[in-house]
């Protein structure tokens, strides 16, 4: 299996600058990279649980007008 790899040079500025600081000073972070891929999961996670629960409730939807039908 091949693992993708992406190279991604940035810059932080103003606020993320200092939150990444704040994480890191608390140990929280390791590095820029890892606060980037923390950051890229937590993302990540928050659209699949927001698509979770649109599924569902169009599951229910379904279900309350078959019930009605």
């Amino acid at each position: 299996m091949i693992e993708e790899k992406i190279n991604a040079k940035i810059t932080l500025k103003g606020e993320p600058a200092s939150i990444y600081r704040e994480l890191r000073g608390r140990g929280m972070v390791l590095s820029v990279r890892d606060a980037f891929s923390k950051g890229l999961y937590k993302l990540y996670d928050e659209v699949l649980e927001r698509e979770m629960k649109k599924t569902k409730l169009a599951a229910i939807k379904r279900l309350e007008e078959n019930m009605d039908v």
